[in-house]
Order: structure tokens, then sequence, then C-alpha cells
């Protein structure tokens, strides 16, 4: 493989990943915890429903 592809495609990765890890975090942060779907989740308790 190319030195310069093999280079672009590590950097490809590291960057989805940082990108995947930042959502992740910025989700959590905003309360919204992935893979639950109920109304019974501890950070909607507290927040009128609109």
């Amino acid at each position: 493989m190319n030195p310069l592809t093999q280079e672009l495609l590590v950097g490809a990765i590291i960057l989805a990943a940082g990108l995947y890890i930042g959502l992740r975090s910025w989700r959590v942060m905003r309360g919204r915890k992935t893979g639950c779907g109920c109304a019974e989740c501890p950070a909607l308790k507290g927040k009128p429903k609109s």
C-alpha cells in the first residue's frame, strides 16, 4: 500500500473515531443518553413537556 494512502486512511479512521466520541460525550452532557428510548430517563424528569 502506498504510504500516502495509508496515512490518509489512518487519518480518516482517527477523525471518525474522534467525531464519534465527541458526539457521544456531547449527547451525554446534554442529557440525551442513547439506547434507552423511554420517557423515564432521569434527564427528562425535571423538564416540562413541550
